[in-house]
């Protein structure tokens, strides 16, 4: 995304009087991303009008936000923490912008406390054109607010109090009309995030198993073969994230246990590899709604598995096989797209564990590996 963080940071050192858009496909990582890589960016930009100061990030998610007011009190609870510190205001031009927003507010004391009553340019007073507001889920705005009046409210931030805004969205999600005639008044650039697969699971990784060493170097070693199974099935970072932080307990659970089975301690890595590849295959396929704990498709069979020979699949020559690829059963598909070398094995334990239908019992697991090894 060295793009990305390149236009971004043109955009932070210009005089502009727009806004910069980033637009992708749910859950493939723009919020993450802004999060954990511009946010640090951001941070570290000297502001256009003055190379004293740094800019100000602000995350403000329009998630069923059903009037301007109501961004506005989001705005400012995103600066409270900053203004906590009673050397620090807001100057009089935010003050008055936001002050809808921060009236709509209870028991965090007076409007006074927060905004400076003169237009006086001291040191410590917070001005506009230090922030950099990123808002995101553009397309969950509530049916409540006209986008037309979201972007006449953005076009007064970046026309004439000189603010930096990006704005996160999934434009295949808006339906609103108008949308993309008005969108073309305010968004000077738009920027279809294609996120780099290998960049964003080191940092999830990093970010999120920081603190669990063995597991975090399990994940690394074997991150081409995660990799490979995620990006047969979703594109979805929040989807890789759920599987990794499950399967975390499971990989906790067999490292530390199951040294004391006589019968399973020589096979750990094999048995860890198996469970990280189901793992990671049924909740692609449990998030993305095409199982439940009760809705297994067929997955798991207590007896032989007729459905992988059937008389009515013995199709011969080229004229069948559009229909023969129609018939195949979930489970033929699942097993060719994630298991192609027909190695599935179905575990109980871990699908009810990630599916919701339990808590994850390593007794239950036992059981099932000491009849896959005897």
């Amino acid at each position: 995304m060295q793009q990305l963080e390149e236009i971004v940071k043109y955009y932070l050192t210009s005089d502009t009087n727009y806004a910069l858009m980033i637009t992708g496909e749910w859950g493939v990582g723009k919020t993450y991303y802004f999060k954990n890589i511009l946010k640090k960016q951001i941070k570290e930009t000297p502001i256009f009008d003055d190379n004293s100061k740094k800019y100000r990030p602000l995350l403000v998610s329009l998630f069923g936000l059903k009037s301007v007011e109501e961004i506005q009190t989001e705005i400012f609870l995103s600066l409270y923490p900053i203004l906590k510190n009673k050397t620090v205001k807001l100057g009089a031009s935010i003050g008055k912008s936001l002050i809808k927003g921060i009236m709509n507010l209870k028991n965090l004391g007076e409007y006074y406390d927060y905004v400076s009553d003169v237009e006086v340019d001291k040191g410590d007073w917070i001005k506009f054109s230090e922030l950099v507001i990123c808002f995101d889920d553009l397309e969950r705005l509530s049916e409540n607010l006209n986008i037309e009046e979201f972007i006449g409210y953005v076009n007064s931030l970046v026309e004439n109090e000189n603010v930096k805004v990006l704005i996160i969205a999934n434009e295949n999600k808006i339906e609103r009309q108008n949308y993309f005639a008005l969108k073309e008044k305010v968004v000077g650039n738009s920027i279809e995030f294609i996120p780099d697969i290998n960049i964003s699971f080191e940092s999830l990784i990093e970010i999120k198993f920081a603190g669990f060493k063995n597991y975090k170097e399990f994940l690394t070693k074997n991150k081409s073969l995660i990799l490979e199974i995620y990006t047969k099935g979703s594109s979805n970072l929040r989807i890789l994230s759920f599987a990794l932080a499950y399967y975390q307990r499971i990989f906790s659970e067999v490292s530390n246990q199951i040294s004391s089975n006589e019968i399973l301690k020589d096979k750990k890595e094999e048995i860890l590899l198996s469970l990280l590849k189901f793992a990671l295959t049924i909740s692609i396929e449990y998030k993305e709604g095409r199982i439940t704990y009760k809705k297994k498709n067929e997955l798991y069979f207590s007896e032989f598995d007729w459905s992988d020979f059937s008389f009515n699949n013995m199709q011969f020559g080229n004229a069948n096989k559009e229909k023969k690829e129609e018939e195949k059963s979930y489970r033929e598909k699942f097993i060719e797209k994630y298991y192609p070398d027909k190695s599935f094995t179905f575990f109980t334990s871990v699908f009810n564990f990630i599916t919701g239908g339990s808590v994850f019992q390593f007794d239950d697991l036992v059981s099932e590996l000491k009849k896959i090894y005897h």
